[in-house]
């Protein structure tokens, strides 16, 4: 066994060793997880033993949007799952129960994960030349459309005189090079698959913040007051998870591909996400603030507003 290897699994060890355990027989728990990194904690954790180790029995269930997590949690078919930043905020604008009891992934400006891409030939230069044009997007009107929309606006173009059209992710940049469609909001890892028929025009991400949740865990306001020992193990397990990811980098792409059932070798290709220990209404406040701007919530309110009470 390789060194490196063997001090990752002794980490592991000495991190499930600090995880307080339910009494009694294993508690069942339903995890949603979604399609790629930003939404895999669940995977880790499983795969790593850390909820056996601290009592619970999950049962994952991958689904391929926030939304769809979202629903199924508020429906009570879930327990708990992994969404977006944009689903649990636009739900608690619609007075859907659902709060956030931990974060998972976390944006950064310092690794380019998502982009603004072109055609390598294409002659759009800036935000001002999208005029007219048309940029395709994975989902309409979610965090990454908006950030598009801000990142426009932001830089001197008008997001309202471009046509945005809804477009599976590995269809972009084909639909690019045969012209179909002009732009393409592109995510890892089909940004670095095509990275030698695009070129980056910008980082929608960075006009919101310098650091942003990406997405967190959520569960419904009545089954977290109903389950109070189970959400509080379940917290810090994805705590002692965060904590395994963001040291062992180099131990995700075997999970992740085993889940997933993408090739390791195109997960070790994108920069890894950093996960979040705690929540901080400092990295959820800007993207309130964006959807508001953009009219996809009503009203404004305060970050914390969306985060549960777990008891200690």
């Amino acid at each position: 066994m390789k060194r490196s290897t063997l001090l990752a699994l002794s980490g592991s060890t000495l991190l499930s060793a600090a995880l307080p355990r339910l009494a009694g027989a294993s508690t069942p728990i339903r995890v949603g997880c979604g399609p790629d990194e930003d939404f895999a904690e669940g995977y880790y954790a499983t795969d790593m033993g850390f909820f056996q180790q601290a009592g619970l029995d999950p049962a994952i269930t991958q689904m391929n949007s926030g939304a769809a997590l979202s629903a199924a949690t508020v429906s009570g078919s879930l327990d708990v799952a992994t969404t977006n930043m944009g689903s649990i905020i636009t739900a608690h604008a619609r007075n859907i129960p659902l709060q956030i009891v931990g974060p998972e992934a976390i944006y950064s400006n310092r690794e380019l994960s998502a982009a603004l891409v072109v055609d390598k030939n294409s002659s759009i230069r800036s935000a001002a030349d999208l005029t007219g044009k048309t940029v395709a997007v994975s989902t309409l009107n979610t965090l990454f459309h908006t950030s598009v929309r801000n990142w426009i606006d932001r830089n001197g173009g008008n997001s309202y005189e471009v046509q945005y059209v809804e477009m599976p992710l590995s269809a972009h940049v084909p639909a690019l090079q045969a012209g179909r469609i002009d732009a393409s909001a592109l995510v890892e890892p089909w940004l670095s698959q095509g990275k030698a028929e695009v070129r980056v025009l910008g980082d929608p991400y960075a006009s919101v913040a310098s650091r942003f949740y990406i997405s967190c865990w959520v569960a419904s306001t009545g089954w977290i007051a109903q389950n109070p020992a189970t959400i509080r193990t379940f917290v810090d397990v994805m705590k002692t998870t965060a904590k395994w990811a963001n040291a062992n980098p180099k131990l995700i792409a075997p999970i992740l591909s085993k889940y997933l059932g993408v090739a390791r070798s195109v997960i070790e290709a994108v920069p890894r996400t950093q996960m979040g220990l705690t929540l901080d209404p400092a990295l959820v406040q800007p993207i309130i603030n964006l959807l508001y701007r953009y009219k996809l919530i009503p009203e404004l309110f305060g970050a914390r507003d969306l985060f549960a009470n777990v008891p200690p």
